[in-house]
C-alpha cells in the first residue's frame, strides 16, 4: 500500500511538469505562421471543447525563429505515456529477477537512503 500511494503522490507533479516542459519544445512540424500548426492540434476538438480554427485557436504555436510548431498537449501526453510504458518493462524485469541478484545490485544501504529521500520529499 505504501508503494502505491507514494508513487501516486509523486507521479502527478512529475507528469504535469514534464508535459509543460515538452509543450515549450519544437515538434517536427514545419511552419511559417500559426495557421500551419493544425497537425499538431489534430484539426478539430470534440464538440464540447469547440472547434480548432487555424490561426485563431493556435495563436503563438509557430516558433518563427526555428520554423517549427510547438508541441501540442496531445503530443506531450503521448510521449509521457510512451515513456511510462517503456519504464514498466524495467519494473517487470526487476520483478522477475532473483532476490539474491537484486540484493547484490541494490544493497540495503542504497534502498534505505532512497526510502528516506522519498519520505523527506513527501513531507516537504
Amino acid at each position: 500500500l505504501i508503494c502505491v500511494v507514494g508513487s501516486s503522490f509523486t507521479f502527478v507533479p512529475i507528469c504535469v511538469s514534464a508535459i509543460r516542459m515538452m509543450m515549450r519544445e519544437d515538434s517536427a512540424n514545419p511552419c511559417e505562421g500559426d495557421a500551419d500548426c493544425t497537425d499538431a492540434w489534430a484539426g478539430q476538438a470534440p464538440p464540447y471543447l469547440g472547434v480548432s480554427a487555424p490561426g485563431v485557436t493556435n495563436l503563438g504555436q509557430c516558433n518563427k525563429s526555428s520554423g517549427r510548431c510547438l508541441r501540442s498537449g496531445r503530443e506531450a501526453y503521448g510521449a509521457f505515456l510512451g515513456t511510462c510504458m517503456l519504464g514498466s518493462f524495467l519494473e517487470m524485469a526487476l520483478s522477475l529477477t532473483p532476490k539474491r541478484t537484486l540484493h547484490r545490485i541494490l544493497p540495503r544501504t542504497v534502498t534505505g537512503v532512497c526510502v528516506i529521500l522519498i519520505g523527506v520529499g513527501l513531507t516537504g
